[in-house]
């Protein structure tokens, strides 16, 4: 089977930022990604250090680990466009922080916002949010706030779209 168009792609490394990310949440996962092939080559579209980009995924892969990877049944369920236009745009250092108020808000039951999320730079669970939500049809991933979303949140979404029939596990 050849890899699909696009897809969603969860993955963890062993760097500080890395295990806090997955501490903090309780989480396998650190980072999440869109993945798609441009003339030939899979690549990575993401928020990471140095703002949102496109990075060979092979490249990526030298330093992470995939955790889970899924791809939408629907053609257009993920907006690459959305993502593919927030290329350069800056990452948001502030609001990583802004999500330990957010997840302290969790633990006390309460729904917090990113109180330090910026409209102008993203984080990579937000990219992803985004690109879902600008196509509407991933229904769990849209009712996540892009601000305030944990790649843990968006892999719990993707997961119950995989129980609705929505996106399927790559490898399945």
């Amino acid at each position: 089977m050849s890899a699909p168009t696009l897809t969603v792609v969860f993955m963890a490394d062993n760097s500080l930022v890395g295990r806090a990310i997955r501490w903090f949440t309780a989480s396998p996962v650190s980072h999440v990604a869109l993945c798609a092939e441009f003339a030939g080559v899979r690549v990575l579209v993401h928020a990471t250090v140095g703002g949102v980009q496109v990075t060979r995924r092979s490249t990526f892969l030298r330093k992470h680990r995939i955790v889970a990877e899924f791809y939408p049944k629907h053609p257009n369920a993920l907006s690459l466009r959305e993502a593919v236009d927030r290329i350069g745009e800056r990452y948001d250092y502030a609001g990583l922080f802004g999500f330990l108020v957010v997840l302290l808000g969790r633990r006390l039951g309460k729904r917090i916002a990113n109180p330090l999320a910026s409209s102008h730079a993203t984080v990579c669970s937000e990219l992803v949010v985004r690109a879902a939500l600008r196509s509407g049809t991933l229904k769990s991933v849209c009712k996540l706030s892009p601000a305030s979303s944990t790649p843990f949140d968006v892999l719990l979404a993707m997961r119950s779209e995989v129980e609705v029939g929505l996106v399927s596990a790559v490898g399945d």
